[in-house]
């Protein structure tokens, strides 16, 4: 069998201009978030209103790490108009091409959320490794309903969490 070892952990805090961010206190659950204001700073606002830890990685990301939910990254691709929820397992070395093929099939064929595939991770010096990366897209043309933005995040980590149970179930 394979084994499992979950995504890395966050570096820096949150900084959320609130300048730039609605207030908490003015959002309800039943937002919507116009297309022109889904920004990573309205998305950790949302994100903490739910009780959903989440620290900035630099400007493209934000990491969601609460105790009790496999951790992942939200990210939002502009020109799509989309909003990526991802995250991933390592594959140990031993673990040949047509194991992990297998698997990811395996998981595709049996879960909706989230959409899995092998990545080759290259580090200088190092041999190759592989993940299996799980991800799923939110769209957001015309606005997003908040609501279903966290509803989203739980279920892409509970989804995981269902992969990482596949992946190493003991």
């Amino acid at each position: 069998t394979t084994e499992a070892k979950t995504a890395g952990s966050p570096h820096e805090p949150l900084r959320v201009n609130t300048e730039l961010s609605p207030e908490p206190s003015t959002m309800s659950i039943d937002t919507i978030i116009e297309e022109k204001d889904v920004t990573l700073a309205t998305l950790a606002v949302e994100l903490e209103r739910a009780t959903m830890a989440n620290e900035a990685q630099g400007d493209r990301s934000l990491y969601v790490s609460e105790a009790g939910m496999f951790p992942f990254w939200v990210e939002i691709r502009e020109g799509i108009r989309c909003i990526l929820l991802h995250s991933y397992l390592e594959f140990v070395p031993e673990c040949d091409e047509a194991e992990r093929l297998e698997l990811c099939d395996r998981i595709n064929q049996k879960l909706y959320l989230p959409a899995v595939h092998v990545r080759r991770v290259e580090r200088e010096g190092e041999p190759d490794s592989f993940r299996l990366v799980g991800n799923y897209p939110i769209y957001y043309r015309d606005g997003l309903f908040s609501s279903h933005f966290i509803r989203l995040c739980r279920l892409f980590s509970d989804g995981m969490k269902r992969v990482e149970a596949e992946f190493d179930p003991e």
